[in-house]
């Protein structure tokens, strides 16, 4: 995740120094790239092995959004809304899971 966060903003800062045009079409790279991680993030939050879900959502929480600047707006909303918040709601983020056999 932070390679492709990084080749994003590589790309973003190239592409301001060249011209308008390719700063356009570098922005939309940038929404690719993003699009693309939400499908990823999704099928990670959805996994049946509790571990990977863990794991993804420790690799998500644990971007440094404010190293990225405003990258963070580039997170698809309907995957914020959706895939995000029920990965969230999952048992096995929460403390006692696996601890009763409820």
């Amino acid at each position: 995740v932070s390679l492709l966060l990084q080749f994003s903003e590589s790309h973003v800062n190239f592409g301001s120094l060249v011209n308008g045009g390719v700063y356009q079409n570098q922005i939309q790279t940038s929404s690719e790239i993003f699009n693309w991680l939400s499908i990823l993030w999704e099928r990670g939050f959805c996994h049946d092995n509790p571990q990977v879900r863990c794991l993804i959502m420790q690799s998500f929480l644990g971007i440094e959004w404010k190293s990225y600047g405003n990258y963070a707006k580039s997170v698809p909303e309907t995957f914020v809304l959706g895939p995000f918040i029920q990965g969230l709601n999952d048992p096995v983020h929460h403390k006692d899971f696996g601890l009763f056999s409820i």
